[in-house]
């Protein structure tokens, strides 16, 4: 089989110039680039519906020094410590933010007091005034926000905070509130459906897998039945039997272990939860791998999840434990999915489903390397919110970006949708054959939930050479 010959040497070739790299690095070290600081973004709604808000100062690589940021504030028609509060305090009209050696941003917390009460024409204007030493103005020195939920005209480039190179972050967008909201992959593994069906799906930014092991007593699962699993149930053994001379049999059942990657939700590699419980199975769940370079493995479970009146409850234990916990979890309405970890119970992970239009992630797709469909991991991947919300790809030859406005929409067919509808296909390359670059030949126009339409087109793989940073640019082309 020529193809997995072709990654062998292109894999070899790979591992020789990064040896030659670390050799020529070690000779002398280069100077580290300029260190950008700036608002994530210019302006920010705080509706009603909100309690708490995160103001993020980004910096375009991680502090090497300590100090702190001085942010001047102004206040309009809200008052301190009546109506709202902030982490860092504020102290005549002053927040000093300090800045941690390591960190690739800082926050402030922006609170409403208990019982104040808002007319949505409240406003506050901040801007960073003073940095450390060793940091840089940046171009969004000032932010503006409105006590009411705004509707963004969009935005020059902005950067969405992955983390970096090791992709440890989740990043979910929202377009008309001109917000990201940022949370550490790792932090759920399962996520059971708020609507109509008794669903749940695997934390594929984890590279998590299922599979059943067709017996309906937890305590009936034990070590004996992995035997044979370690060499094949994790995305680095699928992708080492896939490189060999002969790919195995086992090889064609891989798809199953994940959830299809479009999120059709009678797809998940759990099966349907049954209101018959005896038709529930216990599967054996491989967490995937956790944060860090390299990535450290994360634990395998057996798990067991049935209904519960209009929710369900899970059965979680480790392989060879002989009793388990059960935990309740109810559906929330407001959002897609209720999340559950497996060490911590249940946890907050995404905003309210009309609240994040795009997110960007690590993802596990579906991919021909020569051994038909297999698991394989992706990074830089863009998901749509799965609740109303729709995309399409434009070419440049078809309409240029700058050029497509309102009267472009009426001959718009959004087509078939899919959570991977933008995808990895705004960028080129990063498998193990090929190094990843943006495509500058297209851009999305993107529908919300309250039919705001928008065109974003993607900027920048990487900041200051780092991926996991990637930028891009939006535009308001109709308001809904």
């Amino acid at each position: 089989m020529l193809l997995p010959s072709f990654f062998r040497k292109n894999l070899f070739i790979t591992l020789l110039l990064t040896g030659l790299f670390i050799s020529q690095s070690c000779q002398k070290t280069p100077a580290l680039p300029d260190n950008f600081v700036s608002f994530q973004t210019n302006a920010l709604g705080f509706p009603t519906t909100e309690s708490t808000i995160s103001i993020i100062i980004a910096f375009s690589r991680a502090a090497t020094t300590a100090g702190t940021i001085t942010i001047n504030t102004a206040l309009v028609g809200v008052v301190y410590d009546t109506q709202i509060t902030t982490s860092p305090a504020l102290v005549s009209n002053t927040i000093q933010v300090p800045v941690v050696i390591g960190d690739i941003s800082e926050s402030i917390t922006l609170s409403k007091k208990s019982g104040a009460l808002f007319e949505g024409t409240e406003s506050m204007k901040f801007t960073i005034s003073a940095l450390p030493a060793e940091m840089i103005f940046g171009p969004n020195l000032t932010l503006n926000i409105s006590f009411a939920q705004i509707i963004s005209s969009g935005a020059a480039e902005t950067t969405i905070d992955g983390g970096g190179a090791n992709h440890p972050n989740k990043v979910f967008i929202d377009l008309s509130g001109n917000k990201m909201t940022s949370i550490p992959r790792s932090d759920w593994d399962l996520g059971f459906a708020s609507g109509n069906d008794f669903r749940v799906k695997l934390n594929s930014a984890n590279g998590m897998l299922a599979l059943s092991t067709g017996k309906s007593d937890m305590n009936a699962v034990t070590a004996a039945d992995t035997i044979g699993l370690g060499s094949r149930f994790s995305l680095g053994a699928v992708f080492n039997a896939i490189i060999g001379t002969d790919v195995p049999a086992w090889i064609a059942g891989t798809p199953a272990w994940i959830d299809d990657p479009s999120g059709d939700l009678s797809k998940t590699s759990i099966t349907e939860v049954s209101s018959t419980d005896t038709s529930n199975k216990v599967y054996i769940i491989n967490e995937g791998m956790g944060i860090g370079t390299p990535a450290p493995p994360l634990p395998w479970k057996k798990v067991r999840i049935l209904r519960k009146g209009s929710g369900y409850v899970i059965q979680y234990a480790d392989i060879n434990a002989t009793t388990f916990t059960e935990t309740n979890i109810n559906k929330d309405i407001t959002r897609n999915f209720q999340y559950m970890d497996l060490e911590k119970g249940i946890v907050s992970v995404e905003p309210d489903k009309e609240q994040w239009d795009i997110s960007w992630s690590g993802f596990t797709n579906l991919t021909n390397l020569g051994a038909g469909l297999v698991p394989y991991y992706f990074q830089d991947v863009i998901l749509q919110n799965p609740y109303k919300v729709q995309t399409v790809q434009i070419l440049n030859t078809t309409k240029d970006y700058s050029a497509f406005g309102e009267s472009d929409l009426t001959t718009l067919n959004f087509g078939v949708q899919s959570q991977v509808n933008i995808g990895a296909n705004w960028r080129t390359g990063g498998g193990p054959t090929s190094a990843p670059a943006i495509r500058n030949d297209r851009y999305y126009i993107i529908k919300d939930a309250s039919n705001n339409v928008y065109k974003l087109r993607f900027t920048a793989l990487d900041s200051n050479g780092e991926r996991g940073k990637p930028k891009f640019e939006y535009a308001l082309v109709k308001k809904g």
